[in-house]
């Protein structure tokens, strides 16, 4: 019995941003009736190089093209219209960003390919809506800025990398 006065209290493990809100919010989706075919994809990818200014043309770019271009078609927010997005296909960036009615469709595309999220009014007010680690990992914005994404492992992993110069070309 006297062993038990010194038995800890049972610990409550604080997982790494499990009880932060903005880390859990979703989008709305639609269920998807039809599939996605290769001349949607292409039309995504065209659009997405138009509007991201980078040549989105490698396999790699084709895959994740692929994987936003469903979870495009999956969102479920008035106003943001992938359709009208994808005939917008052989205009320029400033005809894109000047037409109201494919100004916000075009800027979460944007937000997409560079962040690998979408930035919506959510249930807990306007919060960045990320997919997979792997998109996070892939976001334009860490190959631009010649940085790894924050949080996640670096590839291929150098030892001391940090202490090296910046390498930007």
């Amino acid at each position: 019995m006297a062993g038990n006065a010194f038995l800890a209290p049972a610990v409550r493990a604080n997982i790494w941003e499990e009880g932060e809100a903005q880390c859990h919010v979703s989008a709305p989706e639609r269920v998807l009736s039809d599939d996605l075919n290769d001349a949607q994809l292409a039309d995504f990818m065209k659009v997405s190089r138009t509007l991201t200014g980078m040549p989105l043309a490698s396999l790699q770019d084709i895959r994740l093209g692929r994987e936003y271009l469903v979870r495009f078609a999956k969102l479920n927010v008035p106003g943001i219209d992938l359709g009208k997005l994808l005939t917008a296909r052989d205009q320029t960036t400033d005809a894109i960003m000047n037409d109201k009615d494919i100004r916000a469709a075009a800027e979460q595309l944007i937000y997409l390919w560079y962040l690998s999220a979408f930035f919506l009014n959510t249930s807990v007010g306007p919060a960045w809506v990320y997919g997979t680690t792997d998109q996070y990992e892939q976001g334009i914005l860490w190959k631009v800025i010649g940085a790894h994404a924050p949080m996640m492992p670096m590839k291929p992993f150098h030892r001391d990398y940090w202490a090296r110069e910046a390498n930007l070309a």
